[in-house]
């Protein structure tokens, strides 16, 4: 059975699931709500080739140094993944590929948010996972069919906005913005937030003010 990274004193029910993911042989790490690596565990290490004893108390941006899709950088202090969790949004699977101290791998990254009890600070659980079928890569078409508003709420959504944070920025309805998502959704080819983010991160329109 894999052991956990550290002997720190996690919060039981956090200790809990992470000795559930481990003994289920599942590569996992947590984070705070600042990105930093808080426990982690032998599967992970072996999933990402990683030296543990080095890992704890590191960015997980620099722990993983994850590549989008396309081949752009995607973690970072601007991690759109974080972002998205700090407002509460809902977090899908997303697939990275992994640029740490092994050779890059292509790998799945699930995101569980975990808010404990007792005042205790949110963590993020991140499972690593083999890759799964992808979002299809997005054509300089579809991009370009997306109307002005559509791509204002993808800069949006690059920048980590929920729904409410959109539609108080474009002074529109929430409904209105579900309604702008799905069809970005729907001409980008993804399924979820995360996946239009990295066709907006390689379209340049993350940095969008």
């Amino acid at each position: 059975m894999t052991q956990p990274l550290t002997d720190t004193l996690l919060h039981p029910l956090l200790q809990h699931i992470v000795d559930g993911l481990t003994r289920a042989g599942l590569p996992v790490m947590a984070l705070d709500a600042d990105g930093f690596v808080v426990d982690a565990n032998l599967a992970l290490a072996e999933k990402l080739g990683l030296d543990l004893a080095s890992a704890r108390g590191r960015p997980c941006a620099e722990v993983v140094q994850g590549r989008d899709v396309f081949g752009n950088v995607f973690c970072g202090p601007d991690c759109p993944v974080l972002a998205m969790w700090r407002e509460g949004v809902c977090l899908h699977p997303y697939e990275i590929e992994a640029h740490g101290p092994a050779a890059p791998r292509k790998v799945t990254f699930v995101p569980i948010a975990v808010k404990l009890p007792d005042g205790e600070e949110p963590v993020l659980l991140q499972v690593v996972l083999d890759p799964t079928p992808g979002p299809a890569r997005a054509t300089a078409d579809a991009v370009d069919a997306l109307t002005t508003r559509e791509l204002e709420v993808l800069e949006g959504l690059a920048r980590g906005l929920s729904t409410r944070g959109l539609a108080a920025g474009l002074h529109i309805s929430t409904s209105t913005v579900r309604n702008h998502l799905q069809n970005i959704f729907h001409k980008l080819g993804v399924h979820s937030r995360l996946e239009a983010v990295l066709v907006a991160r390689a379209r340049g329109l993350s940095t969008a003010n």
